[in-house]
């Protein structure tokens, strides 16, 4: 009976506490940077140049493509 107790009492903190703050911080703010910024030429970053002469890039965000894009 206390397994299901603990049970019960950690599924309702979790969704009335733990996923309402998840929500609301996803729908004030991006804070890992993933949707994509229009205005952005491109999602690569200048590193430099290789000792052969080659160019040094990586990408700086990876942007998922959904439907219809």
């Amino acid at each position: 009976m206390k397994d299901l107790a603990r049970w019960v009492l950690l599924a309702f903190v979790y969704f009335v506490v733990v996923t309402p703050i998840g929500v609301v911080g996803r729908l004030l703010s991006d804070p890992l940077h993933r949707r994509p910024d229009r205005r952005a030429d491109t999602y690569w970053t200048w590193l430099g140049e290789s000792d052969g002469g080659a160019p040094l890039v990586r990408a700086t965000t990876t942007v998922a493509a959904g439907p219809g894009r």
